[in-house]
Parts: structure tokens; sequence; C-alpha cells
């Protein structure tokens, strides 16, 4: 885990600030618990790559079962009493979803940089964000791009 919440700060921020600080800086508008990788430094073309079986995000529709597989951009762990427990945010080069597993605190394998691919049932929410609540996952290999 990046860190535990403490006292009455309502967030913990992890990840380089513009300014290059180090992880680890409390930041008092965050809700959870987050790591944002903006920028993957994955060769170019590496998050655009699919296994087989697998669509472009860009292409999951509502309610529709989906297997997709990208590039997990950030981490949040939900602050208690938030309705929700750990998401990943899955980028694949055509778009984004939030992976949501409810009552999960923490997934130690699931982090920022990592490829992965995830299946189960899309939703759209109202504000128009795509998401698969407690998807099966599988790891991609380190270093394997498709």
């Amino acid at each position: 885990m990046l860190g535990r919440l403490a006292g009455a700060a309502s967030g913990l921020v992890a990840g380089q600030s513009k300014s290059g600080a180090p992880p680890g800086r409390l930041a008092g508008a965050a809700s959870g618990l987050v790591a944002d990788q903006s920028k993957s430094g994955a060769p170019p073309g590496r998050a655009n790559t699919r296994p087989p079986g697998t669509v472009p995000i860009a292409q999951v529709a509502d309610r529709e079962y989906c297997q997709v597989s990208g590039l997990i951009r950030s981490v949040v762990v939900g602050a208690p009493g938030q309705g929700h427990g750990f998401e990943i945010d899955l980028h694949d080069g055509s778009g984004s979803l939030a992976a949501v597993w409810l009552s999960q605190r923490e997934i130690p394998e699931l982090r920022v940089g990592r490829r992965v691919t995830v299946e189960g049932r899309a939703t759209v929410g109202r504000d128009g964000r795509c998401r698969v609540l407690n998807p099966r996952y599988r790891l991609m290999p380190l270093g394997k791009t498709a």
C-alpha cells in the first residue's frame, strides 16, 4: 500500500507533482489514496497493443460483457465510508475505463505502470464514465507487449 491516511487529512496523493516533488505529499482536497502516472514511461505504441480476444476500450458499450487490456494509469483507494473500495484507471490508447473492486482496500499486484487484462460487464454511469465492477483480472507478464 502506498501509505496510510493520517489524522485529519482527507487523502494522500502519491506520484510526482509538476514540480518534481517526491511521492507522499498530502493533498487536502483528495478524498482517497491516489497514485497517478500520466506519462507511463512505456515505449510509444505499447499501450495500444492488445492481446487476442480483447477489444479496444473505446468500443465497449453499456451493459456489454467485455475483455479489455491496457496500462494502469492510476490507482485509487477510497476513504472509509465512500462506497467503493479499490479502483484502477485502465488505458489502452483508444480510451480508458475504471475497474472497481467493491469492499477491497488493496490488490498489491495492481500498480501504476502495470499491464493488465480485465473481464466483466461494463456500465456507463451518469457521468459518462465506463466502469467494470468486480472484474476478473490477469496480469500481463512484465516486458510483454501483446
